[in-house]
């Protein structure tokens, strides 16, 4: 997309071109004098909207969950890693699902003791990119995680959750913003009638970080 345009002291003739067509324009001067033609390239539309982007630590591995909506010419993602948050370097690719709202999932099993950070370049189909915001998983510390599971999934009014710890359970709709959060110790439920039916993220957490992000859907 761009936008073209020709000035003379107080006079501007503007001419917008957004589709990637060749087009040709005439000038006819009345008055001799000087002229300036610019051109201006507008940014292009965002291709995705970043809803999540977690990590955390199993074992001595890196286990990362990145959720998104509204894709559109998406291409890849390259996960990035960094030891010390300034200097990275791509440790994986995985393609992108291209449309729609979707999630992903990538585990690095080459992690560095203590933290260590992680950032995903989105590239299109054109090759333009944009960077996600960066997280840190800390390898090293031995902690077992709990097991969460959902239930049922379609849910109408209530979504169960089973676990074996104590968690914090929070949903998202697919714009990023929480609808509801509830702490768990065990098995419970969040009521979910009162969400306008579509797809939802499910992010369940502990003192240790994020756990585990799963899509859900709510319907009526």
């Amino acid at each position: 997309m761009f936008d073209l345009f020709l000035q003379r002291f107080n006079i501007t003739y503007a001419r917008s071109n957004t589709s990637n067509t060749t087009r040709s324009i005439t000038f006819t001067l009345g008055t001799t004098g000087s002229y300036t033609l610019n051109e201006f390239f507008s940014a292009n539309p965002l291709a995705l909207t970043w809803v999540s982007f977690d990590g955390r630590a199993v074992n001595e591995n890196a286990e990362l969950n990145w959720a998104t909506a509204d894709e559109k010419n998406t291409a890849t993602f390259e996960i990035e890693h960094s030891t010390d948050g300034a200097s990275f370097e791509t440790v994986g690719t995985i393609a992108a699902k291209g449309t729609g709202n979707n999630t992903y999932d990538f585990t690095d099993v080459n992690t560095a003791n203590g933290i260590n950070y992680y950032r995903l370049k989105q590239v299109d189909n054109d090759g333009s990119f944009q960077y996600s915001k960066v997280v840190r998983v800390n390898i090293g510390k031995e902690t077992t995680a709990p097991s969460v599971s959902f239930y049922p999934n379609p849910a109408k009014d209530v979504l169960n959750i089973a676990t074996t710890g104590n968690v914090t359970v929070a949903i998202f709709n697919m714009n990023g913003v929480n609808v509801a959060t509830q702490e768990f110790s065990g098995n419970g439920q969040i009521t979910v009638s009162n969400l306008p039916e579509g797809m939802y993220i499910c992010r369940v957490a502990n003192t240790t970080g994020v756990l585990q992000t799963s899509k859900i859907q709510i319907i009526k």
